[in-house]
């Protein structure tokens, strides 16, 4: 009777103690809206926080840029080769706390193969603690585009690859459109020909990078260079390689002045001083561990399994104790 009552007790204790370590650790993990895709397509890849709510965090996202470009332009990121860092924190003051979504980040396949993305980072409470998280990775399959013609037989065949040839003959289209230090006002898309930037007041000149389809096509820019204040248009003419198609792209310059150039200096101090203001809400948890060691043993899963053992021993004795004293009787 007492071991089948302590065999009780053991397994309730341990049922706690999962309770209460499941419960203090948040899970960030990615989800996909495709999980696989053809190259040339998008996909979003969101980061989710599970099981605990954030009032700030900073996280590195990283991809596989050899597979997929980052097409996103979103606030209070920056990318360096491969790697995405996010920085957020409640505007309100920790009144409107995040979970589940948090971000959302868009991608275009490049070449065939399996994508990774690893996440990285670190979550702060109301509170102002760190939050204990495990994270979560995520892989996305990319295959090449698949046609839907069936073709039945050589002459098919041969009268497919003559079309395919002609249309290659005939491209006109870029494959890759960038400006170097700047973004572009939208994702670059080779059906879309026209484009804006904003540069500063001190910019004369930009580094296009614009590559053809086609590596037989011609690529010809005009009106890149001597940049007045306001508007500047450059032109990207490419002629397909049988030198008559032609196709234009206009990327729309806007040079600030010196006034909007103090203004935009001024945001960007602004936003820096933002980012700053989050990094400081870690040391602001490192000053409340130091100072408020009672609070952070009351939120310590081991306090909870003390409790519980202690109270399951006095049980037992108690349990003891009566079957003796019945026994005597």
């Amino acid at each position: 009777m007492i071991k089948k009552i302590i065999n009780l007790f053991i397994v309730i204790i341990i049922f706690w103690v999962s309770i209460v370590y499941a419960e203090s650790t948040a899970v960030v993990y990615l989800e996909s809206n495709k999980q696989e895709l053809q190259i040339g397509n998008e996909v979003e890849i969101s980061v989710n926080l599970e099981n605990a709510k954030t009032v700030a965090c900073n996280f590195s996202l990283f991809f596989d840029n050899s597979k997929m470009d980052y097409v996103s332009n979103i606030d209070n990121t920056n990318v360096i080769d491969n790697r995405i860092i996010f920085v957020w924190n409640d505007s309100k003051g920790g009144k409107e706390p995040k979970d589940k979504e948090i971000a959302l980040f868009k991608f275009k396949a490049k070449t065939e193969g399996t994508a990774t993305f690893v996440i990285k980072g670190e979550f702060y409470n109301e509170n102002g603690n760190l939050i204990e998280t495990t994270f979560k990775e995520k892989q996305i399959d990319i295959r090449r585009q698949e046609s839907s013609i069936q073709k039945n037989n050589d002459e098919e065949l041969s009268y497919e690859k003559t079309i395919a040839n002609f249309k290659d003959n005939t491209n006109t289209n870029l494959e890759t459109f960038a400006v170097q230090n700047y973004l572009l006002n939208i994702p670059f898309d080779n059906n879309t020909t026209n484009y804006k930037v904003e540069v500063g007041t001190n910019e004369e000149q930009l580094n296009i990078l614009a590559i053809p389809e086609n590596e037989n096509a011609h690529v010809e820019i005009t009106g890149n260079n001597n940049f007045k204040i306001g508007n500047n248009l450059v032109t990207i003419t490419v002629t397909a390689e049988d030198g008559i198609n032609k196709k234009d792209y206009y990327l729309e310059v806007y040079r600030r002045n010196k006034e909007e150039e103090a203004n935009y200096e001024k945001e960007q101090e602004e936003m820096k001083d933002k980012l700053e203001n989050a990094y400081e809400i870690e040391k602001l948890s490192s000053n409340i561990e130091n100072n408020n060691t009672e609070n952070k043993t009351n939120n310590s899963p081991i306090i909870w399994i003390t409790i519980i053992i202690i109270s399951v021993i006095a049980l037992i004795g108690i349990v003891i104790w009566y079957l003796k004293r019945k026994d005597k009787k």
